[in-house]
């Protein structure tokens, strides 16, 4: 019966979006395995956020306060592919807004260690998000505002 109820709830977190707890062990998790020598200290932080102006986007680096902002859109199906996206973001340094080479090496490195772990959906999604920056070169240098929304998945 506990069970039952855990899948129900699984799923409508999966429709309405991420809670604060899976947000936070997913963080975790995403940092361990994809991105193991960043972070150690533990000063980056995710929130989500009911902010109108970081709601344009699905995803924020705020390089300065050290925290990735989520909107409450963001479904569970969705969340690690975002992670790593943002994470990316992070890993880069200011400006990291861009979508640029470095940017697009380390979701490559991403992707690589998605398949790896047998994650091949995951590696396919980030390699296309790679592509569909490289195919579309005017978004590689706008911010997420400009560009009205960050990552659309």
């Amino acid at each position: 019966m506990l069970a039952s109820a855990a899948k129900k709830m699984k799923a409508m977190n999966a429709l309405v979006g991420v809670t604060v707890s899976n947000l936070n062990t997913e963080f975790k998790n995403v940092r361990n395995h994809f991105f193991p020598k960043w972070d150690k200290a533990g000063l980056w932080k995710c929130r989500l956020s009911r902010d109108p102006a970081r709601d344009v986007c699905e995803g924020y680096c705020d390089d300065r306060k050290k925290v990735i902002y989520f909107n409450g859109r963001v479904k569970e199906k969705d969340l690690r592919l975002l992670l790593i996206h943002e994470i990316c973001h992070a890993v880069m340094g200011a400006p990291s807004a861009l979508h640029a080479a470095g940017w697009q090496r380390r979701m490559l490195q991403a992707a690589a260690t998605a398949e790896r772990f047998d994650e091949q959906t995951l590696a396919e999604s980030l390699r296309a998000q790679v592509a569909a920056y490289q195919e579309n070169s005017e978004l590689l240098l706008k911010a997420p505002a400009a560009m009205g929304s960050h990552l659309n998945i």
